[in-house]
């Protein structure tokens, strides 16, 4: 389920009395309750029509045909949440609301490793356009151009933000200047790889599952990203653990 994989670090937080960042991890969750229902119900449906489809023409080889895309599009985190309708009112939110492979720091990767796409597809939903974009070279390629369109700034700002809290607290800690420095660069780095370990678990088997098994893609991508979300965090633990070890 998304919404349990946003708040799987919650009960280590509560365990910590980290009661900040447990309460915007919350929120966050609770925003993008609309959306995280409409990808479980997707997957649902992907998966029973798929069953019936295959079950119809005894091949699961017209399934996979059916089913497969190497189209990636880019992930929103406004749309299908509690915000959406604000985006009537403050357009800015929807200009933001763009993914890493959109951002300068986006076109300087795709650039230096040669990542480019194959292919566009549009799709109308409602009065939106979906633009799906495919990826050609190899499957490395195709992964970093899938994650980089799955991995949304805003989603990604936030993630930092939940951070901030346990930040300031490591600069409470009694001592002198140099004790508070050693406690927030401790800090600082555990927060950075609890980030980058958790949003790039997430955003790269997310991506890996769908190109992976396309027949299921939406079923697949949400295995995929709990599988990610739960390496992160558990290789945030034993990075915790090193910079515990090196910092004292």
């Amino acid at each position: 389920m998304p919404t349990l994989r946003r708040i799987n670090c919650l009960p280590k937080d509560l365990e910590e009395g980290n009661w900040e960042r447990s309460a915007l991890m919350a929120g966050v969750a609770a925003l993008s309750l609309p959306g995280d229902w409409r990808e479980v119900r997707g997957a649902w449906e992907q998966l029973r029509n798929g069953v019936k489809y295959a079950s119809g023409h005894h091949s699961l080889g017209l399934l996979k045909q059916a089913y497969q895309s190497q189209f990636q599009h880019p992930l929103s985190f406004v749309k299908g949440t509690f915000l959406q309708p604000l985006t009537s009112k403050f357009h800015w939110l929807s200009e933001i609301d763009n993914t890493l492979y959109e951002t300068k720091f986006g076109q300087f990767v795709t650039e230096k490793l040669g990542i480019k796409e194959s292919g566009r597809v549009e799709k109308k939903i409602g009065d939106k356009t979906l633009v799906g974009r495919a990826f050609e070279g190899n499957f490395f390629k195709k992964l970093l151009g899938n994650a980089l369109l799955r991995t949304n700034v805003i989603g990604l700002a936030i993630s930092t933000a939940i951070e901030i809290p346990a930040i300031i607290k490591s600069a409470m800690v009694e001592g002198d200047t140099a004790d508070k420095a050693h406690s927030v660069t401790k800090q600082v780095l555990k927060s950075a790889g609890m980030i980058g370990l958790v949003t790039g678990g997430i955003s790269l088997c997310g991506a890996a599952a769908t190109l992976l098994f396309p027949p299921l893609g939406i079923a697949t991508a949400l295995v995929g990203m709990a599988a990610g979300s739960a390496v992160g965090v558990m290789a945030s633990k034993e990075l915790n653990k090193l910079i515990d070890n090196v910092f004292g």
